[in-house]
């Protein structure tokens, strides 16, 4: 039962029991009595209730007896069954523990009969009492009432549950029950106490919610709950009435009566419309506490349907009504199907009378159709539509985004009122120069480290490869060894020159840790000078930015002076430390050179063994030399790499705060002025962090060649600037800094060129700042979404959106993650009509009805095929007609951690 119009909103109740149910059954009768018949039947149309889950414990007998009943023409066909079996779990109720948990299986009707669900589902459950497996069948069930000394059937039935490891295993295995069922769970059943004020489970049966799609219940903080506001898990809470009589909830003081729960749910009246509720379950469902009535009730002035008639042989569309839902429609199709045209025939019977209306040169490109055919809208009600709407068409919002002077008539326009830029920034150029001074700095001591790493690598590289040395030197080590085992000395010699290798490699251990502990200290002290060179610069400032009558210079001064004298003691102090570790390291080797002629001296008292042991030592000797060389050069290239990391993580920062100081201005004016917001984020006045620069005169032309390519950003002339390059034009003063001054013109320094550059990048022009980012720092189709967003946000209209391919020149990362949301924050108050080649713009956006426009030949024969996205036929049109479609439907489950 699918709905052409699309996705409508229908009410929902998938948890009714009725006439004749197993348990509980208070109707006074079955559904093969007429009279109950009737009266429920009354009950379903009197309610106008769309859908029913027909409910019943480990039982379909009902749904198939209404299904037949249907059929015959004796229960209204305009009503949606699915089965919905009650089960129980071996799981107890928390807190209850004389109460199982209730599981739900809700079956897609179209897949599976009552006898497929009959046989491979209710007949396969199991049972497990005293070390025996029970089936739910009519043998399983018998032999249980005889091992249970159960007095009938009924009895046996009461007591049946089922693992929940063993009901997965029993779905999961079937290859008939993919994609064709839903678990559904009362949310008292699995929540110990849900506050009622806070919407917050104290308790959770994590295992069983993992299993479970939907959420039963009648409470909006369960509804806000389940919807991730509090839990971990997003999951659609949905209301049912259970009701298990004719009587209303007063009357039974347990039950709702039919009509008295029921849930709105946006989709067709179908299995796999009702799926669509776990991919978006706040746009799509509204239980009774949300909304009494249908939601579609609370919108207006949208086109219900588009009638187009043909007067000409070689135009011909068909149908000739098309269906317009009152959400979201999109329109998709190959390229000149018809998909814009459609649009702008709309447009155009709103605008007909306005001939200086934006779409007026996109509607030109179909004069030829306008002429041959008549459009004719219809509202809300059966009256023509006459409202306006708002049309977008192709291009019209990129082109804006691309011209300065309307962007600013646009801000200007969206700003009513003129604002005065007259802010006046203090000591804004001792900032500048004081942050300049430190870059200069810094640069020197990068170029010292820069220097040093370049000594060491030459020889490093020379000197070869210490894991390949050190390995060799244990090879030859182990070979000495093993002459040492041949020699012909008495154990107690062997004894003293065995102590004496120990002492000879504790000491080498102690040499490699003072050297290591050398080259720490020395880039602690290079780390604190620069941090006391920065504190002795900026101490001076404070004398020059308080004002007068607070200023105390000789409390000033003695800051300066216990500044220097910190420094000092500081410095004092490490030299101290070095020359005793310096000392230590002199004795160290004096006590090897002994260590060493000792050893000498042993291998002269085995002369047999001399000239091997001579050898061996010899090479091990050169190759510690090499291998202490190298660990010296490696600590230090490291000690300088790290300074230069250091410096260069300093200098952008300081570059960085140079920009704050630019935007500082901006940042005072957007918190006294707020344009309001759109989507969720702020829309404020601020200045715009862009200018014109130009330092080409800084260099010597003739040597620029050599350089342009890597500093492209700042030989550019003129170069428009913006802040959102920051980062490159950081990287490229840094190898500006490290050019020779013979690249520029005699006299100037790279830091006057930086200080060119900073001195010109003052921009003053108008701008807007969204969320975090300004409009003008964008690239030409990131404005233009904001621009639209702007746009539709700031009107107070309700008329119909027209939009045509809004997502040119967007990366389906900006689609999806922007786009989207506003399209489909839009829909929620207005009809949107959406043109689109884009997968994500449909399926993302959760369309409630999508139209494909196919052309059949040269002429303008087009067919426009409609339905709601969930429909097989509008699906397979998606993934075929729209690039990356199967990706969007995948995204789109994976957004809410679903998994067919």
């Amino acid at each position: 039962m699918v709905c052409k119009i699309g996705s409508e909103w229908h009410k929902w109740d998938i948890h009714m029991h009725t006439p004749g149910t197993e348990r509980h059954n208070e109707f006074g009768g079955t559904l093969k009595e007429s009279d109950i018949l009737e009266k429920f039947k009354n009950k379903i149309i009197e309610n106008k209730i769309d859908a029913i889950g027909v409910t019943d414990y480990y039982s379909i007998d009902n749904y198939e007896y209404l299904v037949e009943l249907q059929k015959s023409g004796k229960f209204p066909q305009n009503v949606y069954l699915l089965p919905n079996i009650e089960i129980r779990l071996e799981n107890s109720v928390r807190g209850k523990s004389n109460e199982l948990v209730n599981l739900h299986i809700l079956f897609d009707p179209e897949k599976l009969s009552p006898e497929d669900i009959r046989t491979e589902f209710l007949s396969q459950l199991c049972y497990e009492y005293n070390q025996h497996t029970f089936k739910f069948n009519e043998s399983g069930l018998e032999s249980l009432r005889s091992a249970t000394n159960s007095k009938s059937i009924k009895d046996v039935k009461e007591r049946f549950s089922i693992s929940k490891k063993a009901l997965l295993e029993l779905l999961k295995s079937n290859i008939h029950f993919e994609g064709a069922y839903l678990i559904a769970v009362p949310n008292e059943d699995i929540s110990g106490t849900l506050q009622s004020n806070s919407g917050k489970g104290d308790f959770i049966y994590d295992d069983i919610v993992n299993i479970t799609d939907i959420v039963f219940s009648h409470n909006i903080n369960d509804y806000n709950f389940w919807l991730g506001k509090h839990s971990l898990q997003r999951k659609p809470v949905i209301s049912g009435s259970d009701a298990h009589s004719f009587k209303n909830q007063d009357e039974t003081g347990s039950h709702y009566g039919i009509g008295e729960e029921y849930t709105w749910i946006k989709s067709a009246l179908s299995f796999e419309g009702l799926r669509q509720v776990l991919f978006e379950p706040e746009n799509r469902v509204r239980i009774k506490a949300l909304s009494l009535n249908n939601p579609i009730e609370s919108r207006s002035g949208y086109i219900k349907s588009v009638q187009l008639d043909s007067n000409s042989d070689k135009i011909k569309v068909t149908p000739n009504v098309i269906p317009m839902n009152s959400n979201l429609t999109t329109i998709i199709g190959a390229r000149s199907s018809g998909k814009s045209v459609l649009e702008a025939l709309i447009a155009h019977k709103n605008y007909i009378d306005d001939p200086d209306h934006i779409a007026k040169k996109t509607l030109s490109n179909y004069e030829d159709i306008i002429k041959n055919v008549s459009v004719n809208l219809k509202g809300d009600s059966t009256d023509e539509f006459i409202n306006k709407v708002t049309y977008y068409p192709q291009n019209f919002i990129s082109d804006l985004s691309e011209n300065i002077d309307t962007l600013q008539k646009i801000i200007t326009d969206i700003v009513t009122g003129k604002t005065e830029l007259n802010i006046l920034i203090s000591n804004y150029k001792n900032d500048i120069a004081s942050s300049l001074y430190d870059i200069k700095e810094l640069v020197s001591q990068y170029k010292e480290a820069n220097t040093t790493v370049n000594e060491v690598t030459g020889p490093l590289l020379a000197l070869g490869d210490k894991e390949h040395l050190v390995s060799e030197r244990n090879s030859l080590d182990a070979k000495r060894k093993k002459v040492y085992d041949q020699s012909t000395l008495t154990d107690s010699q062997n004894d003293s020159r065995a102590s004496l290798e120990i002492e000879h490699q504790t000491l080498l251990a102690e040499y490699t840790m003072i050297d290591e502990n050398l080259q720490k200290l020395s880039e602690n002290w290079r780390t604190l000078s620069s941090a006391f060179n920065s504190i002795e610069d900026q101490l001076p400032l404070i004398r020059e930015n308080v004002p007068e009558t607070f200023k105390d210079n000789s409390k000033i001064d003695r800051l300066i002076s216990n500044a220097k004298e910190f420094k000092s003691k500081v410095e004092n102090y490490l030299n101290d430390i070095g020359k005793k570790m310096n000392q230590r390291f002199d004795e160290i080797k004096s006590q090897n050179y002994e260590i060493e002629n000792k050893l000498d001296a042993f291998q002269t008292k085995d002369t047999s063994l001399n000239s091997q042991l001579s050898s061996y030592n010899e090479q091990i000797k050169t190759l510690d030399n090499q291998i202490s060389q190298i660990t010296l050069l490696e600590g230090k290239k490291a000690s300088a790499e790290k300074q230069k990391e250091e410096l260069e993580n300093r200098l952008f920062e300081i570059i960085e705060n140079i920009q704050d100081l630019y935007t500082m201005a901006p940042g005072e004016l957007s918190k006294s002025l707020s344009l309001g917001t759109v989507d969720g984020k702020n829309i404020k006045l601020t200045l715009q962090n862009s200018t014109n620069f130009d330092v080409l005169d800084f260099f010597d032309k003739r040597k620029l060649a050599g350089i342009s390519n890597k500093i492209r950003i700042i030989t550019e002339s003129p170069n428009t600037f913006k802040w959102a390059e920051t980062n490159a034009l950081i990287g490229e003063i840094k190898t500006l800094l490290e050019q020779d001054e013979s690249v520029f013109v005699k006299g100037n320094k790279p830091i006057d060129v930086v200080f060119a550059i900073i001195n010109q990048i003052f921009p003053l022009k108008l701008d807007l700042i969204y969320g975090t980012d300004t409009l003008s720092s964008m690239s030409p189709g990131m404005r233009g979404v904001v621009l639209l967003q702007i746009l539709l946000g700031n009107q107070n209209s309700q008329s119909p959106v027209l939009l045509d391919q809004p997502e040119d020149d967007l990366d389906n990362n900006t689609i999806a993650e922007v786009l989207v949301p506003l399209i489909k924050n839009v829909s929620k108050t207005r009809q949107v009509i959406l043109v689109t080649h884009n997968a994500n713009l449909v399926v993302l956006t959760d369309a409630d009805e999508v139209i494909v426009a196919a052309r059949s030949d040269s002429n303008f024969n087009v067919e426009y095929h409609h339905g709601p996205l969930e429909d097989d036929a509008i699906k397979d049109n998606i993934t075929t007609l729209l690039e990356g479609g199967k990706d969007a439907f995948k995204l789109r489950e994976k957004r809410y951690d679903f998994k067919v």
